[in-house]
């Protein structure tokens, strides 16, 4: 799962805000969704972010 990719390094002067934000963000998502399932991993092939076709899934 991504959310975001970064285009730049924070500078260093900003990373405890940025820490003290990911704890945040990261304790009101496992209170909205402590559990979500998820399928088996796959290699995928896709175009575009729209579908992605699976090739081969790794079972456990």
């Amino acid at each position: 799962m991504t959310f975001a990719y970064p285009i730049n390094w924070l500078p260093d002067s900003l990373l405890p805000i940025w820490e003290a934000e990911l704890s945040v963000i990261l304790a009101e998502l496992a209170d909205a969704a402590p559990v979500i399932p998820l399928t088996s991993p796959a290699f995928c092939r896709f175009d575009d972010m729209t579908r992605f076709e699976e090739i081969l899934v790794l079972n456990n």
